[in-house]
């Protein structure tokens, strides 16, 4: 079960990731926030903000800044699970941010 790169689409969301410098090579957009800082850019000095709970997200991940040839990537998607006695999980739950020339944020699994 994923949501992977379900999030806000490239270049979009709350804090989505800074556009890569013209004086900069095509790999250099910075990813997009979540409830951490987006990653910075190989050439950038500034990452996207957090704007959602560290500890309880509850929000979609924004996505990548784009590069000068490159997309950037969407943001992860979020599930949430009301369970009321016990959740048996035999596989992988992920919500992971799409790689691209700035990478998506990954979105929450609550």
């Amino acid at each position: 079960m994923n949501a992977d790169y379900r999030g806000f689409g490239p270049g979009r969301g709350p804090s989505p990731g800074p556009v890569a410098p013209l004086s900069s090579n095509t790999r250099a957009a910075g990813g997009g926030g979540h409830g951490g800082r987006g990653g910075r850019g190989s050439n950038q000095f500034v990452s996207a903000t957090s704007y959602d709970s560290f500890y309880f997200p509850s929000k979609f991940g924004s996505g990548g800044g784009a590069g000068h040839r490159y997309s950037g990537g969407s943001g992860g998607g979020k599930l949430i699970f009301n369970v009321s006695y016990m959740l048996r999980l035999e596989g992988k739950i992920s919500a992971n941010g799409e790689s691209g020339d700035g990478q998506g944020k990954e979105g929450n699994v609550n």
